[in-house]
């Protein structure tokens, strides 16, 4: 067996090692967004999220990301990670339907605070 014959297994177990670290920190940027977000610290929440998702980027975690930027009153970036959330969706109907809906009733949301807002401020 030849020198390169040895270095590409070993350069695709260093591949493979490297994606389950990656897969392993953002498991734990998740759960630590997690516990940040049951204790009401929504933007420590939405960094651990964010880096998460940099590490792994799985669509449900587009969502969190959403709730946290909702619960820091970041309206336009909730709408626009759920927006990317939908696009990443694998195509399961009753999922895509559920999530167009939150979307929706969230921007409709946002247009009425933005209208009660303007009308106190008049």
């Amino acid at each position: 067996m030849t020198v390169a014959g040895l270095v590409a297994p070993a350069r695709a177990a260093g591949a493979t090692a490297q994606v389950q670290s990656d897969l392993d920190q953002a498991a734990l940027a998740f759960r630590e967004g997690q516990a940040a977000f049951l204790r009401g610290d929504y933007e420590a929440a939405l960094l651990h999220y964010q880096r998460s998702y940099q590490l792994a980027p799985f669509p449900n975690t587009l969502y969190n990301i959403a709730l946290a930027d909702e619960r820091l009153l970041r309206y336009d970036d909730a709408i626009a990670a759920l927006s990317r959330y939908l696009q990443d969706l694998p195509p399961d109907r009753e999922a895509r339907s559920a999530a167009v809906v939150n979307r929706e009733a969230r921007s409709a949301a946002v247009v009425n605070r933005e209208a009660r807002s303007a009308a106190v401020a008049d």
